[in-house]
């Protein structure tokens, strides 16, 4: 392991200007026990995570900084970034359906208003013979023609 951690709590603990008392207080450790926790080049995770809480500093860091917790931080880092990826992507998504649904509905509520206003003004039985071409024109200029719908069965059936 190329760095010392014990020495690299001491350099914080300095920069810190705290004492051996206040660094074993704020450990729960007695005072006298804290040099020896300088002089270790390892030391327990338990008290590691101990120490960088009642430091406010990650000293863990240091280890994603090694292999190889090194590269399985960035394996794991590649795949959240993947699955933003992908989600951002699905957000798109929705947002262009919920564009379109939206658009839909301002469409049918703009046809409600039509048809109230037409029913209001025009007769009935013109407004009914109207509606009625409009719906025949409509499916006329929808209907696939007959050859092409031949020629779409012929095709599923091969």
């Amino acid at each position: 392991m190329p760095f010392h951690i014990g020495q690299i709590i001491q350099e914080e603990v300095e920069r810190q200007r705290l004492t051996q008392k206040e660094v074993g207080a704020l450990i729960n450790r007695n005072e006298k026990t804290v040099p020896d926790i300088y002089d270790r080049a390892t030391m327990s995770i338990d008290l590691l995570v101990n120490i960088s809480a009642a430091l406010k500093k990650d000293f863990l860091k240091f280890f994603y900084e090694e292999e190889p917790l090194k590269s399985l931080r960035r394996d794991e880092i590649t795949k959240l970034n993947n699955r933003i990826q992908r989600l951002t992507e699905k957000t798109q998504n929705l947002n262009e359906k919920l564009d379109l649904a939206m658009m839909t509905i301002d469409a049918y509520k703009k046809a409600a208003m039509m048809k109230e206003i037409l029913e209001r003004l025009v007769p009935p039985d013109v407004y009914t013979a109207t509606m009625n071409e409009v719906e025949k024109n409509y499916k006329q200029e929808t209907a696939i023609p007959e050859q092409e719908e031949d020629k779409k069965q012929d095709d599923s059936a091969d």
